[in-house]
């Protein structure tokens, strides 16, 4: 098992059991980019200022993720985590993302559209209640919400609260 300190917060000791469901824990390292450990909770913070969990990971890869001061945030374990397929490529072409207001008519809500360079055709996750992730450019990250991975090929699709 580990321990990392953490800043002063309620004490939360549960799971306070062993071999408890993983998930990922990030956090920020730079604007565009961070790190994850896979883990397992034992207690989320005993007596207000430390975090204990089991992990596969080592113990320098723990040290190197997680620095003094970073931010962990929770995301969803691998095996639910929605992630861009495979034979997708999402390169962003030149042309300018655009917004979409809703249309009643087909039933879609306010949206992003960005050109892509042309990769495989590939209409998933469909639909618009699929959880949030972030995705990282060269310099910046946007939390959105996919809604079609490479519409024609060419166009990556998505709602976000975020604005171009």
């Amino acid at each position: 098992r580990f321990m990392c300190s953490i800043y002063p917060t309620f004490e939360v000791a549960e799971p306070s059991s062993y071999g408890n469901a993983g998930l990922m824990l990030y956090t920020r390292k730079h604007k565009a980019w961070g790190c994850a450990i896979s883990l397992q909770p034992i207690h989320w913070s005993l007596g207000g200022n430390k975090l204990y969990f089991e992990s596969e990971e080592s113990l320098s890869d723990i040290n190197n993720c997680f620095k003094p001061a970073s931010e962990l945030k929770e995301t969803t374990t691998w095996s639910t985590k929605t992630i861009i397929p495979d034979d997708v490529e999402l390169l962003r072409s030149d042309g300018a993302c655009v917004f979409q207001k809703a249309n009643p008519n087909w039933g879609t809500p306010d949206r992003f559209s960005c050109p892509i360079e042309n990769t495989t055709r590939n209409g998933s996750p469909g639909g618009y209640d699929h959880p949030s992730m972030v995705v990282y450019g060269e310099d910046c990250g946007i939390e959105l919400r996919p809604v079609t991975w490479s519409y024609a090929g060419n166009e990556f699709i998505f709602t976000s609260l975020e604005n171009l």
